[in-house]
């Protein structure tokens, strides 16, 4: 019971979106109980929020009043942008990957497509590269690949130089050992965004997803590099995935991100003791 008189709901959120989520998609079908598990969120004593752009999507979205928003960002992020810089700590996950020593690594991260389902409706990932290429382009590379969570097949994923870390239980220390981002409309670059690494949207299936799913901005205004196949990528990362920090992805992280100081934890929990000890019905 999320309205219980001893309950205190705070809806930490899983990340701020970038593609058309609850209400605002698109050609999903939901069930009528996924449905009404989005106006739960309507009641909740806190929603967490890094900016105006998320604030105006989650209030659309979850129909709840300003007044139950808290600018504090989002606890998950807080340990990432304490490590980004640890070098100690992104050594000993490469040595837990088996990342061997002097490669780079690509975490290539993208979204789950709802129309790619297998005769048994399960979500199947269809690989879009060509990885025997990127082996030649990119001889000294590791990609690790990790795809999401709602996939339960995958097509033509092994190679060689392609590490599976779907299963990985920490995807921030993905984000950590990487030294540059490939996704597509998945809301790990704003999460990644926080490492000022390069990062790159592989939109090979635009207006497809667009009109199945729906996204809340125009991808190739707004996120730091944008190709629409397989060459155009290569060619990008050849010119830029060679920096240490993209001041692209910089520009991108104080947009979105405008509230990340490493201690929204903390925020969260002095915001909580201080309702619960002045309201009378906690």
């Amino acid at each position: 019971d999320f309205n219980g008189k001893h309950t205190f709901f705070i809806n930490t959120w899983h990340g701020i979106p970038l593609k058309k989520i609850g209400r605002d998609e698109k050609g999903v079908r939901k069930s009528k109980v996924f449905a009404r598990k989005w106006f739960e969120f309507r009641d909740a004593d806190m929603n967490l929020y890094h900016s105006d752009y998320d604030l105006k999507v989650l209030k659309h979205v979850f129909s709840a009043p300003e007044k139950h928003f808290y600018q504090f960002g989002l606890p998950r992020n807080d340990l990432l942008y304490r490590l980004k810089d640890d070098q100690s700590f992104k050594k000993e996950i490469r040595s837990r990957l088996h990342i061997p020593e002097g490669k780079k690594v690509i975490l290539y991260a993208p979204t789950v497509r709802g129309e790619q389902v297998s005769q048994s409706k399960d979500n199947v990932f269809i690989n879009p590269f060509h990885f025997n290429l990127w082996k030649q382009k990119f001889s000294d590379t590791v990609i690790l690949f990790r795809a999401h969570y709602f996939v339960t097949e995958k097509e033509n994923t092994q190679f060689s130089n392609v590490i599976d870390v779907t299963n990985y239980p920490n995807i921030d220390d993905l984000y950590l050992v990487a030294d540059l981002l490939i996704s597509d409309y998945s809301s790990v670059f704003f999460d990644y965004s926080i490492t000022d690494k390069p990062m790159f949207c592989y939109a090979y299936d635009l207006d497809q997803y667009q009109q199945y799913q729906g996204l809340y901005v125009d991808l190739k205004q707004t996120l730091p590099h944008f190709a629409t196949n397989e060459t155009q990528l290569i060619k990008q990362i050849q010119q830029y995935g060679q920096l240490k920090t993209d001041n692209a992805t910089i520009n991108f992280k104080y947009k979105f991100l405008d509230h990340l100081n490493g201690g929204a934890s903390q925020a969260v929990l002095d915001e909580v003791a201080k309702q619960i000890n002045v309201g009378s019905q906690y």
